[in-house]
């Protein structure tokens, strides 16, 4: 999942905002809002990944006794 979100930023995300940087034309206001909302969801996605790795980086360095595992 995180190298798809990359793939997306590299082929989407960054060659649009640096379309509209080089454009004479005004971008217009639809196109932005689209953007915007389809980075806030890439944002979010990218937050839920380093969650996820982050809880499975520390489970690997915490250590749970077996007995703590079974049903009491």
């Amino acid at each position: 999942m995180y190298y798809l979100q990359r793939v997306t930023t590299y082929l989407y995300f960054a060659p649009t905002v640096l379309g509209w940087t080089t454009g004479t034309h005004a971008v217009p206001l639809s196109q932005i809002a689209l953007w915007l909302n389809l980075d806030l969801a890439r944002m979010t996605l990218d937050l839920t990944v380093i969650v996820i790795l982050a809880i499975a980086a520390l489970r690997r360095h915490v250590h749970v006794p077996a007995s703590a595992l079974r049903a009491s």
